[in-house]
């Protein structure tokens, strides 16, 4: 007999919805976090409910096995990884105390620092959807990390905290402040500061994603090493590329009496500590850092600057005070900005700092800051990155734009699962929900939908477009109806029209499954039969002025299936194996 184990995840819930419905209930454990939905095919397992947020291969095991005394063998299923073994490895993981990594409430991602040395910093301003997404992953690496979060988005008495920001406030890992409305991103981490008790403190952006290179022991692996840097800064994740924002203040005459500053990338080679995490000295790095708490007292933010300016501000405190800084390759965070119309408005105020901030620095101009073209690939085959003799990072990549996604389908053809691999590969979902859906985009399909003689809300759907950052990907089945209103709007981004098919009859027994398609034999979606939803898709398709790709799901699902997900750890880590390839029909 199998036991199997789902370790659900809320950003990966349909990934795992698909993959249960080969599971039999009567021998699967279905482990849930806070804030995870169950629908669908899901919800007939009996479930275990995880308070700390994530779920680590010990205590799933050892809950596998009281539950399931007499399986030969247990495996674990997670977006991650598929993992099986006999019930003798099984106890001897449970029994083997020298696994620090798997003991109950840790990470098996990612060593663990000891919690109470660190705590993260947060300061938000709404932008609930990105501050949730940060929390989740930050718990799924760091399951004991203590989070400050402060947050100034409640302009009135009227307003409330959104679902996603219940959620964040209501979570046993953070401890959240609210602040007064729109008192800055400054006055916000200086209170968070003066609020933190642990002696390192990490300090974040609301629209970070922690992944499995945002290593926070090497962080606190340099400031242990090396007692006199009072700062070290990572690096931050862009799309597919990863950028190195880190460079030297150099200083210079400029007009009217005034001074020029200059930031260029410093070319030196890293040092290393005991354990080997490198590090470059550097006057300037991001605003993602993990710092001494007595250096962040001594070298506060101005509060002056509510929103831009504030990070050149603050560096050139730190480098004014004689505090050195350094950044390491070997720590990366995501970036993936969001920008609301309701969060935009306040966001860009930068003239207003300017001129504050040139008087204060004895500016003649805005610094001159090349690094954002700077791109830094953290190890090459060697394990060294390679430098020009001016000091820059050598690569031969060629930077081509990927383009924008749409995804179009049928309900139940899999487009959730495809959006969320897209995703995956650095394409930006936006505010989405479980569905890999922005409710903005449903609710103007919606309209389109229930209205088709209404006028298209054309400076509506600018706005949504115009808020994404590049390059993004929308799914949702609804542009079976819509998709001929959105390609006005879209031109500006000439976007590729990636359309998921499936078997018919497949998805109908998919919407039978979940108790949709209403009465009758026939499945029906928004008054179509399937039938003649594969048509309209089939006549977007032609329609379609720019390029386009055709996925079949079930080629999809033959292609996964040549890959081996119970591998063993080696060196090279988890890396799937091909066992067959099938003869082409």
């Amino acid at each position: 007999m199998e036991a199997i184990g789902l370790i659900a995840e809320p950003q990966t819930i349909d990934f795992l919805a698909e993959k249960a419905r080969t599971c039999d209930p009567a021998r699967t454990l279905l482990f849930v976090p806070p804030g995870c939905g169950v629908y669908g095919p899901l919800r007939r397992f009996r479930t275990v409910k995880v308070p700390s947020g994530a779920v680590d291969r010990r205590t799933a095991v050892r809950a596998l096995l009281q539950a399931f005394p007499n399986a030969d063998r247990l495996t674990l299923i997670s977006r991650r990884e598929t993992r099986s073994m006999p019930q003798a490895v099984a106890q001897q993981l449970l029994s083997d105390r020298s696994d620090q990594s798997d003991r109950p409430g840790r990470s098996a991602s990612v060593p663990q620092p000891d919690p109470r040395r660190y705590q993260i910093l947060v300061k938000s301003f709404r932008r609930f959807g990105c501050l949730r997404r940060l929390v989740e992953s930050i718990v799924s690496l760091y399951p004991e990390a203590r989070i400050l979060v402060a947050d100034d988005s409640l302009g009135c008495k009227e307003d409330v905290i959104p679902r996603d920001g219940r959620w964040v406030k209501d979570h046993p890992n953070v401890t959240w402040y609210q602040l007064p409305f729109d008192v800055g991103l400054a006055a916000g981490r200086n209170y968070l500061v003066q609020k933190a008790t642990a002696p390192i403190l990490i300090n974040c952006d609301d629209d970070f994603v922690f992944m499995r290179e945002t290593r926070l022991d090497r962080m606190i692996d340099v400031l242990d090493s090396a007692p006199d840097v009072g700062l070290v800064s990572g690096l931050v994740r862009q799309g597919r590329e990863v950028q190195n924002y880190a460079g030297r203040f150099v200083w210079s005459e400029g007009s009217g009496g005034r001074r020029r500053l200059r930031v260029r990338l410093n070319g030196q080679v890293p040092l290393r500590t005991p354990a080997g995490t490198r590090y470059v000295p550097t006057d300037l790095g991001l605003n993602f850092f993990a710092a001494r708490r007595d250096v962040l007292l001594r070298a506060r933010w101005d509060e002056a600057f509510k929103v831009s300016w504030e990070h050149m501000d603050h560096f050139l405190t730190l480098h004014q005070l004689g505090i050195q800084l350094v950044y390491t390759p070997d720590v990366v965070v995501d970036h993936r900005p969001e920008k609301p119309a309701h969060y935009v408005a306040y966001r860009a105020r930068r003239q207003e700092y300017a001129g504050y901030f040139f008087n204060k620095w004895n500016l003649d101009g805005p610094p001159a800051h090349g690094l954002h073209r700077e791109r830094w690939y953290p190890r090459d085959k060697d394990g060294e990155q390679r430098l020009s003799s001016a000091g820059r990072p050598q690569t031969t990549r060629a930077k081509v734009k990927p383009p924008n996604v749409v995804v179009c389908g049928i309900g139940h053809s899999g487009t959730s699962i495809v959006t969320r691999m897209i995703a995956e590969l650095g394409w930006h979902l936006g505010p989405a929900d479980h569905f890999a859906e922005l409710p903005a985009v449903r609710a103007i399909n919606d309209r389109l939908i229930r209205s088709p003689r209404h006028p298209v809300p054309q400076e509506r759907m600018r706005e949504l477009l115009q808020s994404l950052p590049e390059p993004w990907v929308i799914k949702d089945p609804r542009f079976v109806h819509t998709i001929d209103r959105w390609i006005g709007v879209m031109q500006p981004y000439r976007p590729c029209l990636l359309w998921i098919t499936r078997d018919l009859d497949e998805v109908a027994a998919s919407y039978r499954r979940r108790g949709e398609g209403g009465p009758g034999a026939e499945v029906r979606s928004r008054g179509k039969t399937l039938t003649e939803l594969w048509a309209m898709c089939a006549s977007a398709w032609e329609a379609w002025p720019w390029s386009r790709v055709r996925i079949s799901y079930e080629q999809l699902t033959a292609a996964v299936g040549l890959f081996r997900t119970d591998r063993r750890p080696g060196t090279d880590g988890w890396v799937a194996e091909v066992s067959a390839i099938p003869k082409a029909a």
